[in-house]
């Protein structure tokens, strides 16, 4: 009996004295780098362009806008379409931009400082795309739903019924072999009680934050069914009273899949201590002017 008193005090200690400490890995990148972040579509409406800055690995995440810079969009005709910021870090075309399918679109972007006191505009980086052709994408066919049976010796706290929303998809002339889709999904909260309170009814609205991509280029046929979009658990009040969900149908090159699908792998595949250490992606874009300067 005293063997075992001894025993179990011993492990304690070792309990008790042991610590955690943090371990930041150096994964080879540079800690501070320019990030460019935009979407060209064929519909009309101000199309946006951000303009920020790094945070070092294992920092708290935050937007550090990089201002007052030069941004404009030329296409394959040499047209210039310039941006303007509205915001720190936020440049956004006139309202009556589009893009043309078949026209190939390069973002340039020039980083600059004024030297006071007089108001002279310095380029310090040049930052440029690589041309990119708009490729046609096909309609969605249908979006619809269906039921799911919700069991707990499947994971789920409350059994009953959930909802998959799905699609289908197809491309008759075989132009488009790489998609990515996203939603915005609103729904209706009505309070029960409270007669008198004004705002008893609320309307949520929340955007796709999933990456959600799909390649047919090995694929017999050039269609996409039963796809899913998204799932909704008896857990949310998503479905109690009214929904709403719209989805949008992007196209993609090879080279814009490639940087999708590496971005789902190191930002949603991540958590457990065998996952991938999180890392820059490199895109499309690049410095002109300084090979160093990493965007």
């Amino acid at each position: 009996m005293k063997i075992i008193r001894c025993l179990v005090f011993f492990f304690l200690l070792i309990i008790l004295n042991a610590c955690v400490t943090e371990f930041i890995p150096d994964i080879g990148v540079f800690k501070e780098f320019y990030v460019v972040e935009g979407l060209i579509t064929d519909q009309p409406g101000r199309h946006t362009i951000r303009i920020s800055k790094s945070v070092p690995l294992g920092t708290e995440a935050s937007f550090e806008p990089v201002t007052r810079c030069g941004v404009w969009i030329t296409d394959d005709n040499n047209y210039k379409y310039p941006l303007t910021e509205t915001s720190d870090g936020i440049y956004v075309t006139s309202d009556d931009f589009f893009g043309i399918t078949g026209r190939e679109y390069t973002l340039n972007v020039e980083i600059v400082h004024f030297k006071p006191p007089s108001p002279t505009r310095i380029v310090d980086y040049t930052l440029r795309s690589f041309p990119v052709r708009m490729i046609p994408v096909p309609e969605i066919d249908s979006l619809y739903y269906e039921k799911t049976e919700l069991r707990q010796e499947d994971g789920f706290i409350f059994p009953g019924e959930g909802c998959n929303v799905f699609i289908n998809t197809s491309d008759p002339l075989s132009e488009c072999e790489y998609y990515r889709w996203d939603y915005s999904e609103t729904w209706k909260i009505e309070n029960p009680g409270f007669e008198g309170v004004i705002n008893r009814v609320c309307w949520v609205t929340n955007n796709s934050e999933d990456i959600n991509i799909r390649s047919i280029s090995r694929l017999s046929e050039n269609r996409l069914d039963h796809l899913p979009v998204k799932f909704i658990s008896n857990e949310t009040d998503r479905l109690r009273e009214r929904y709403r969900i719209i989805v949008n149908q992007y196209s993609l090159s090879e080279d814009e899949y490639k940087y999708w699908s590496d971005l789902e792998k190191i930002t949603e595949q991540s958590g457990n201590l065998y996952d991938k250490i999180p890392a820059s992606i490199s895109g499309n874009m690049y410095c002109t002017n300084d090979a160093d300067i990493q965007v």
